[in-house]
């Protein structure tokens, strides 16, 4: 037992206590209390604690007006429980009265790491609350919640074979892809693919050096998605075409080499889009590995906005739970051979392949400064002047090649997530790179593992 533990204690059997501090308490038999923890009750009303739990290190309990944890609890590090709330002093403290209510956590609830419980909260049977969530209402049995403040996420299907929980993968085998063009100098230049070993996630490695292929080390530059490291110049563009087909084959794992021997440094195009590319990977065949894939869920829906200079509309892009991964995508351009377009697209090896493997990267032949790109029919997806009715090769998926280009480009963007995400649906009205980086930003912050 620690040598902090105070007065009015009842600890049951096996009980594990390091250098906690607890006072008029109860603690069932072969409960765990971790370092630097405090929970304690009053006099009046103690704490009590089930059998079997876990406290985990420095979490803060305080139930001076009731604290009833059942058996078989889970506390990650830094969980804050209140059963009283407010301002002790100045005017506040009358405007905002302090709330009092006992706090409840049924049997087998799992509170993940920093989680703030609030006064009068019951938290039901096997109930999960999410990292960094506050719970300000009550929580029922069998289901997660999380956010700030919490919302019930999704329910728990206690029956579910968590042993078949999905694995890491990479390739079986090296491969290397046929010759494309860089589009920044005209470099014909090839691209190997590497297994890489679980947990290293996607690597790119030009000529020679290292790079993250992550949110963190992604900006718009030429156009395009530039991957290198933060504050730099060294890095690689045209990063979106390659790493949708690599998220479309939940490949977690793999290092991207090329060599170029010109500035600025892009990955190539090729006559079909990403067909090259996807062919390559399947053919060098996924092995599956040991480690699991990360389990996210949405901590908040939300819609984000982005004022767009085209028509005058916003951008935006709403991010919603849904049954299956889907992204869908709405363009509205005042040019006669886009116009309004609508695609829609749920995420999956067959539908990539099938519905936008081949969408070609479009190019404005008006626009001033794309002389300076290397760029052709085969290529690129030719788009005229502002009056000309149709594309100068618009001959692929009946007239809406463009949009679902632009489902491919936001499907590689995901990637840079560094994880798969389940059953989350987007719709996307306009958007492009700079604001799909900075959403994805956003919504990286509000994902929780559980």
């Amino acid at each position: 037992m620690s040598e902090f533990t105070s007065q009015n204690v009842i600890l049951g059997n096996d009980v594990d206590l390091r250098d906690a501090k607890i006072s008029n308490i109860s603690i069932g038999d072969k409960t765990r209390v971790r370092e630097y923890s405090v929970i304690f009750g009053s006099e009046k009303i103690g704490a009590k604690i089930g059998k079997d739990c876990y406290i985990g290190a420095f979490c803060y309990m305080q139930g001076v007006y009731g604290l009833e944890i059942g058996d078989n609890v889970s506390f990650a590090p830094g969980v804050k429980i209140f059963t009283d709330s407010g301002p002790n002093s100045g005017p506040l403290e009358k405007a905002y009265p302090i709330k009092e209510g006992p706090v409840k956590i049924g049997d087998g609830a799992w509170i993940c790491a920093n989680v703030v419980i609030l006064p009068g909260v019951t938290i039901g049977k096997n109930s999960i609350v999410g990292a960094n969530s506050v719970v300000h209402s009550d929580v029922p049995d069998g289901v997660v919640f999380a956010g700030a403040p919490a919302k019930f996420i999704k329910k728990i299907n206690l029956g579910e074979d968590f042993s078949n929980r999905e694995l890491q993968t990479t390739i079986k085998d090296s491969v290397e892809t046929k010759k494309g063009i860089n589009v920044y100098t005209g470099e014909e230049i090839s691209v190997k693919f590497h297994p890489a070993p679980e947990n290293t996630g996607i690597v790119f490695v030009i000529n020679g050096k290292e790079i993250k292929a992550n949110l963190e080390n992604a900006e718009v530059k030429e156009k395009s998605i530039f991957v290198g490291p933060q504050g730099g110049t060294f890095g690689v563009g045209i990063s979106e075409h390659w790493l949708a087909p690599i998220y479309a084959l939940k490949i977690d794992n793999l290092r991207v080499e090329a060599s170029f021997s010109k500035e600025p440094f892009g990955f190539p195009f090729f006559e079909f889009g990403s067909k090259e590319i996807f062919d390559c990977l399947k053919n060098a065949g996924i092995a599956g590995q040991s480690a699991p894939r990360k389990n996210l869920i949405l901590g908040e829906c939300k819609e984000y906005f982005f004022d767009n200079r085209i028509n005058g509309k916003f951008d935006s892009i709403k991010v919603t739970p849904a049954e299956g991964s889907e992204i869908i995508y709405r363009v509205f351009y005042p040019h006669k051979a886009i116009g309004e377009q609508k695609f829609s697209f749920k995420v999956n090896e067959h539908n990539f392949c099938s519905d936008i493997v081949e969408a070609r990267s479009p190019a404005f032949v008006a626009r001033e400064g794309l002389e300076k790109y290397v760029i052709s029919e085969k290529t690129h997806l030719l788009i005229g002047g502002e009056e000309e009715a149709s594309s100068r090769n618009m001959t692929r998926y009946d007239g809406e090649e463009f949009v679902r280009h632009k489902v491919l480009d936001f499907l590689g963007t995901l990637a840079l997530l560094g994880f798969q995400l389940k059953d989350m649906r987007f719709e996307i009205n306009m958007s492009g790179h700079e604001f799909d980086l900075k959403v994805l930003k956003e919504i990286k912050n509000n994902l929780i593992e559980i």
